[in-house]
């Protein structure tokens, strides 16, 4: 199956769904095979400081974590970078 997913273009101005559906494979293995991909490091910097404060505040929900992250200085959402 993976050499079927190598056929299907993300660029393509065919959807993905066609795609999938002409090379006879499943929409769900393709996005599972493209979202094995590195993080890179920002984003694990943001994923160390969620998981740090959300052991201190399990209930936490993710409006107070977006919010703990913008007072830190990180703009994750263009809503909470206006306020």
């Amino acid at each position: 199956m993976t050499s079927r997913n190598a056929w299907i273009d993300a660029n393509d101005p065919l959807p993905i769904a066609t795609q999938c559906e002409l090379a006879g494979t499943s929409r769900s293995t393709f996005y599972a095979t493209s979202r094995n991909m590195t993080p890179d490091a920002e984003e694990l910097i943001l994923l160390e400081l969620i998981d740090k404060e959300y052991t201190w505040h399990p209930f936490y929900g993710s409006r107070k974590i977006e919010h703990y992250l913008c007072s830190l200085g990180y703009c994750i959402n263009l809503s909470a970078c206006s306020g």
